[in-house]
């Protein structure tokens, strides 16, 4: 698995909120399930495409297609729109345990139960005391456990949200910790498209982790590489 670091987070339940250490709860939740990795879904759709979600839905049904659904969890950003939506939507048509990731902000968009077997909500961090993010704090707050729990990353269009996450995920590569393997595709927009070409001139050794591709069977064959046994 990834390193997974000590973030504290707050899961939503019906008596309210508790409050655990993050690689607790995704290890208890890993191996109750029987779960041998997570596969992270990042990104966004083209605001100037009007069949983006169409593109978006087809592919990331394409992606998880007879694949193992009791191997790996997929992961999202947990909310009501978008690729975290889409990406839920495919994974629960497969069968698949869903984990998603969201800011205490965006509590109010998080999906419903049926649709994430795990919610974490991160509490706020690194804000200035008596300003309005103390409370609820941004999005953004969220970037840094997202990045920690993938093994396998696949980036589809996006913008500053799929950027930070991936910029940690390529920060965290150079530390020594179990590489999250991140999979631009390429045609989607955003900063999926333009990966290859940052990562090229900031980290030398970029082609060790980021593996772009140009098809769902691609990302098939990179999920079944890095985490074995998810052939379905």
């Amino acid at each position: 698995m990834s390193g997974r670091e000590g973030f504290t987070l707050r899961i939503p339940d019906e008596a309210g909120t508790k409050t655990f250490r993050y690689q607790d709860v995704i290890e208890r939740f890993l191996q109750d399930h029987n779960l041998k990795g997570i596969v992270a879904f990042s990104g966004g759709l083209d605001p100037k495409d009007p069949d983006a979600e169409r593109k978006a839905s087809d592919l990331l049904h394409a992606m998880l297609g007879g694949l193992n659904a009791n191997h790996f969890a997929v992961q999202t950003g947990g909310t009501k729109w978008g690729i975290p939506f889409l990406g839920n939507l495919a994974a629960r048509n497969q069968n698949m345990k869903t984990i998603g990731v969201y800011p205490r902000r965006g509590r109010k968009h998080a999906l419903p139960p049926d649709l994430l077997d795990l919610a974490i909500e991160v509490g706020p961090f690194a804000v200035r005391p008596g300003t309005p993010d103390e409370e609820h704090g941004q999005w953004g707050d969220e970037s840094p456990v997202f990045a920690s729990l993938a093994d396998v990353m696949v980036v589809i269009g996006g913008g500053p949200g799929a950027e930070a996450e991936v910029s940690l995920a390529m920060k965290r590569n150079g530390g020594g910790v179990r590489p999250t393997v991140v999979v631009p595709v390429l045609g989607s927009g955003g900063i999926a498209d333009l990966l290859l070409v940052i990562a090229e001139a900031i980290y030398p050794n970029a082609s060790h982790f980021l593996k772009p591709v140009t098809s769902a069977d691609e990302v098939k064959e990179i999920i079944m590489s890095h985490i074995p046994y998810s052939k379905g």
